[in-house]
């Protein structure tokens, strides 16, 4: 039996975003392999939160990651672009994206920052393998530390997580679309609201519900907004709960992810599984993901992002032909499959 830890300290908070549905939701395929043993293990900075851990990681062996740090383990998975660089066993880290990389989109120290932590983590730890969200990112990464080109792997992830699609009653009773993800740069959300203010001066009743935390960034974005008199008919709802995430994007006309930069999107697959058509950015990992279920559009353009929702607001046999598509597409994309496809990697190092 091959023993598996994972980091589950990204799972120490009360608010879970995407990187902790990749490794919640992966945990749980692995869990059903009786060849593999599955344990966990924290950072001590996260001592404090190790309640939250436990419930969240759904693993009942969990330690802390100290120095010394030693157990019977065969490999060390980092799920959250990080590995020790210590201990006697193989290490696999995964590397959702490269985002911090893409100029304009993050702070530079906060940018600087991030580049500096991956690049001595690849350097001091020289993790074994090295597993990626997307053929983008694997194209990326492989250019940018070409040293790790025989050491990168395409794990797609999967998308059949919700294990009952929320029916209640509607959250609002009146015509939207939506967007969901955490409010920054990356996001485009800015942009977005212009071109919706131009979409809402076509069809008054329509109105914009925007899912996700703030932050620092996401509350400058906002203010901007509020400067720019485009928050008429749009909605912020700060961070959601996954039913309620369920129930806006269930019940929208369309789910708009205009994002700039993305490494894989779980949104527009998870979209597609409560058959809602899909509009996004045609660049970044999002047309690999999407295929020929999304409509896309080059979203650095106002005019464009307008007329593309305008034309998919109005087109009932386009969201018919979407949402058909959609159906198929988001059941190409498992956790058994992604969990199969993690044990090959664990297999190879």
């Amino acid at each position: 039996m091959k023993k598996i830890n994972f980091d589950v300290s990204g799972l120490s908070g009360n608010n879970l975003t995407g990187i902790a549905t990749y490794s919640t939701n992966l945990i749980k395929a692995l869990q059903k392999d009786n060849s593999l043993e599955i344990s966990g293990s924290y950072r001590i900075s996260r001592y404090k939160n190790r309640k939250n851990i436990t419930k969240n990681s759904n693993i009942k062996n969990i330690f802390p990651l100290l120095p010394f740090f030693n157990p019977k383990i065969d490999i060390f998975h980092g799920p959250d672009f990080w590995v020790p660089n210590y201990g006697n066993f193989k290490k696999v880290v995964t590397i959702h994206d490269l985002t911090f990389y893409q100029e304009g989109l993050y702070d530079l120290k906060y940018a600087s920052y991030f580049q500096k932590r991956l690049e001595n983590m690849l350097l001091k730890s020289n993790p074994d393998h090295i597993i990626v969200d997307s053929d983008f990112i694997k194209n990326e990464f492989s250019e940018r530390f070409p040293t790790f080109r025989d050491k990168v792997s395409t794990v797609y992830l999967g998308a059949d997580h919700f294990e009952e699609i929320y029916n209640g009653k509607p959250i609002y009773d009146f015509p939207y679309i939506t967007t969901i993800g955490m409010i920054s740069k990356r996001k485009n959300i800015e942009k977005l609201c212009q071109s919706f203010d131009l979409l809402s001066k076509k069809n008054k009743e329509i109105k914009l519900v925007i899912c996700g935390g703030l932050g620092s960034e996401g509350i400058k974005i906002k203010e901007e907004i509020l400067r720019l008199n485009l928050t008429s008919n749009i909605i912020f709802t700060g961070y959601v709960s996954n039913s309620e995430a369920q129930n806006i994007v269930k019940n929208a006309q369309f789910l708009v992810f205009p994002s700039l930069y993305e490494g894989f999107g779980i949104p527009l697959l998870e979209a597609m599984a409560m058959e809602i058509p899909v509009l996004t950015s045609n660049f970044g990992a999002m047309k690999e993901i999407s295929g020929n279920a999304a409509y896309y559009v080059d979203s650095t353009s106002t005019d464009l992002l307008f007329e593309k929702m305008n034309e998919l607001l109005n087109n009932e046999s386009l969201k018919k032909d979407l949402i058909a598509k959609g159906k198929n597409r988001f059941l190409e994309f498992t956790w058994k499959k992604c969990a199969n496809n993690t044990n090959l990697v664990y297999n190879m190092v």
